[in-house]
């Protein structure tokens, strides 16, 4: 960056962006010529050139969200699950992205989570959140049988490559196999603890390999002998996938590094940690040499040479930036990751990946040694950012609350006080104050659950310039109150509309709140409303305060743009609006937030990239 006195306001000087959007699934193509992916964003099922990583095939944005698709033995024909009220699959020509077959109209009544092509292109076997496999004619769409044996969700599929056999996976812990032809059931597998997630045939059809939990076994198919277990450091796997030769076996995992097995001798052969994400789907080349791997985007890996051939994938949302303290370095989350770099040149100097869940909410120590982080589960963590050591995590302040609904454990904003002794942390209608050198519970303030209404609880969290009072807001309500003795002192709301952020002047009693369609100003002491900043189209989303408490930045839901403008001595003075975002049709593509940089003429603003700006001459 430059602080030349001739870069105009609204000047973009440096544009960052990292990482790539879930992906689930890649599927190889059996001819090897193609591979298909698709993820959560708009306009992410593709078919793709392998070797070029160019899009061959444009397909329809809601499908593949499920995770489940398929390619038939041909590669003519591509079957994908249609999730959402839909609930069907639908096969199309891989050539011409034509639906060709529509199976269902009520065949599945749940989502569906694996398919599974007959080895002739004549069947689909499908298992969904359910009890039954549902075997359906590739040609007509119609239902040709039930396969009812498994208690509860099937979560894997495979067809012998002999085309004889079909094994089911559960949740009930078994594995079946059944004869194709007769839909019996010829032998069960008990060798897991409930939760059986993923099953597969070796090119012979000779042995399966099945996973549950993070433990793999491979046994043989008809007679039930376990040959081999592994265990593998993740605690979910989520595939499985012989090589073609039938010598490895590769394994996806929930946030956890793709690796691959040596069957033979019985050893891992390679791990590969570069799209560690949520769910991690695995697919092989015809000539065993190459791994799709998926999470964050689709990597193409070199097995044996440990290469990244090529990384492909839509652009990440990106939630927060917030620059350090002293504006040389920029924190970036999306979902799952912690970027940190350089704001002068844009470059990455490390990355953090949680092995937990979602990043909801950060901050820097005031010292810019470490940044908090709070999480969709009811973490509270911190990280080391100066050591940018292999273990940077130095404290859990708050673990793992489960993962039945988040919205009773969702940590949405986390804040250091003044100086970096306290740090504050709201989850969900709680709120939480630690001393920061010893870790220790010194204040847990419960002054929003008799908020009954607020189902969200507190959605941010701001400190006083001298750290004796804490703002905190729930769905309209913004309450004041002292750190020291937890007392509420203070509580406003303009409207019946949502506070969507708030942010406390660095330099007096000033209070914006993001309200509906307008930025308001209160005075904290009094409640009073001082002014109303009301140049926003749609919601209000986010605001932030220069370091010299003169004017303001907000962020609306109109996408792509960021408001700046000055309120000093009780008067609003319009400024004008910077529009140097890439413009987006998605919904979560939009800027999510701004903020000023310490030297309080630079602005960092996220959406898909995250920009550095010149705010103010």
């Amino acid at each position: 960056m430059t602080d030349s006195i001739d870069i105009h306001p609204g000047t973009t000087l440096v544009s960052y962006h990292e990482g790539y959007a879930f992906v689930n699934p890649a599927r190889w193509s059996p001819d090897g010529t193609r591979i298909f992916s698709a993820g959560y964003s708009y306009e992410s099922a593709q078919i793709w050139d392998p070797l070029t990583g160019q899009t061959l095939l444009q397909l329809p944005h809601n499908i593949g969200s499920s995770g489940a698709a398929a390619w038939s033995p041909d590669s003519l024909s591509l079957a994908v699950a249609i999730g959402g009220a839909d609930q069907t699959i639908h096969i199309y020509d891989t050539e011409t992205g034509q639906m060709r077959v529509k199976c269902g109209n009520g065949g599945h009544t749940n989502w569906t989570l694996t398919i599974s092509w007959s080895p002739d292109g004549r069947f689909l076997a499908t298992g969904y959140y359910c009890y039954a496999v549902v075997i359906w004619d590739a040609q007509t769409g119609r239902k040709s049988s039930l396969l009812e044996a498994h208690q509860t969700t099937i979560n894997s599929i495979a067809w012998s490559p002999d085309g004889q056999y079909l094994a089911t996976a559960s949740d009930d812990g078994l594995v079946y196999v059944w004869n194709a032809h007769t839909a019996t059931i010829v032998y069960t597998y008990k060798g897991h603890n409930p939760g059986v997630t993923v099953v597969a045939w070796s090119p012979d059809s000779l042995l399966l390999a099945s996973g549950n939990g993070g433990a793999i076994h491979i046994w043989q198919a008809l007679a039930g002998q376990l040959l081999t277990a592994y265990q593998h450091s993740s605690g979910q796997i989520s595939e499985l996938n012989w090589s073609p030769d039938g010598q490895y076996l590769a394994v996806g995992a929930w946030y956890a590094p793709q690796v691959v097995y040596d069957i033979q001798r019985t050893t891992i052969l390679a791990t590969y940690d570069k799209a560690t994400a949520f769910t991690n789907n695995v697919s092989w080349s015809v000539d065993s040499s190459l791994l799709a791997c998926t999470g964050e985007g689709v990597h193409l890996w070199e097995v044996h040479t440990d290469k990244t051939i090529l990384r492909r994938g839509q652009p990440t949302t990106i939630y927060t930036s917030r620059p350090s303290p002293d504006g040389s370095l920029i924190a970036t989350v999306n979902a799952t990751n912690l970027y940190i770099w350089e704001a002068s040149t844009g470059s990455t100097i490390a990355i953090y990946r949680p092995t937990s869940t979602y990043i909801q909410s950060i901050d820097w120590s005031p010292t810019g040694t470490s940044i908090v982080s709070g999480h969709m589960y009811g973490e509270v963590l911190t990280w080391n950012i100066v050591s940018r050591d292999a273990r940077p995590l130095t404290r859990t302040y708050l673990g793992q609350q489960g993962t039945e609904n988040s919205r009773y454990t969702i940590v949405a904003s986390v804040a250091y006080a003044p100086g970096g002794k306290l740090l504050a942390a709201a989850r969900c209608k709680t709120i939480f104050i630690w001393d920061v050198e010893t870790g220790e519970e010194v204040l847990v303030y419960r002054g929003h659950e008799n908020e009954l209404e607020h189902t969200l609880g507190v959605r941010r969290l701001c400190w006083s310039p001298d750290g004796q009072y804490l703002a905190s807001c729930s769905e309209d309500v913004i309450q004041v109150w002292d750190v020291r003795t937890g007392q509420h002192i203070q509580q406003f709301s303009g409207d019946s509309e949502q506070v969507m952020d708030l942010a406390w002047s660095p330099t007096d009693g000033r209070i914006a709140v993001a309200q509906g369609t307008d930025i308001s100003i209160w005075e904290a002491s009094s409640g009073k409303r001082l002014a109303i900043y009301s140049e926003h189209l749609q919601k209000t989303i986010a605001v932030s305060w220069s370091p010299d408490g003169q004017m303001l930045a907000s962020v609306g839901s109109e996408q792509d743009t960021v408001h700046v403008w000055t309120a000093a001595n009780g008067l609003i003075s319009k400024g004008y609006v910077y529009r140097g975002h890439s413009p987006s049709s998605s919904v979560f593509a939009g800027v999510k937030d701004a903020h000023w940089l310490p030297d309080g003429k630079h602005i960092v603003s996220s959406a898909r990239e995250v920009n550095i700006w010149r705010a103010r001459y």
